[in-house]
């Protein structure tokens, strides 16, 4: 196990890796982190798979002057939310900073081809916290994402950059097994459900 969050550094605070002890994370994913023990299990899993929806869509920004990745991630798996930090965290070889994988980033941070062909995958087996982890009949859940897409409503409907977007990654990936896909567009691209 990583040293919990209250080992953030000076150093790391400066690389906006981490603040007050807490890591600096995308505002759903701190939402989970600080919320869920308070959550019954569907809360907490609803508010996970926004998280998941959010680190997906970091995953898929890539190099450049606003680009980011997800290839750092805090105890938690969850992604550092800021740029310097995923840079931070590859210079510094920090413990605080969990690394999924060169190929879950694309240059500079990591060494994927594309943005697009980032291995990034949601969280999986996490356990339920709180008073929904004695009460639940299940003791895990698990997410799925959909890269380059959107989706909604009941039954689910998704729309997708490209056919080739169209296959969920993550253990969960039977939770898109029923969708519906729309009509393919373009302005997908970078989205994430």
């Amino acid at each position: 196990p990583r040293p919990p969050a209250a080992s953030c550094t000076k150093e790391a605070e400066k690389a906006s890796v981490c603040k007050d002890g807490k890591s600096l994370l995308n505002s759903e994913c701190g939402n989970w982190r600080d919320g869920r023990s308070t959550k019954d299990a569907a809360e907490q899993r609803r508010v996970l798979a926004k998280c998941m929806a959010q680190d997906c869509q970091q995953s898929l920004k890539g190099p450049g002057p606003t680009g980011n990745s997800c290839r750092y991630r805090d105890e938690l798996g969850l992604c550092f939310a800021y740029k310097e930090a995923q840079s931070w965290c590859k210079e510094s070889g920090s413990t605080f900073c969990n690394d999924g994988g060169a190929d879950w980033a694309a240059s500079p941070v990591g060494t994927a081809a594309s943005a697009a062909a980032t291995k990034w995958t949601p969280k999986a087996d996490v356990p339920l916290a709180g008073a929904a982890a004695k009460t639940s009949a299940v003791a895990t859940y698990s997410c799925a994402c959909l890269k380059n897409c959107a989706c909604k409503g009941s039954p689910l409907t998704c729309w997708c950059a490209s056919d080739a977007d169209r296959k969920p990654v993550g253990a969960a990936a039977a939770d898109f097994a029923s969708a519906v896909f729309g009509k393919n567009s373009g302005d997908k691209a970078g989205a994430c459900a």
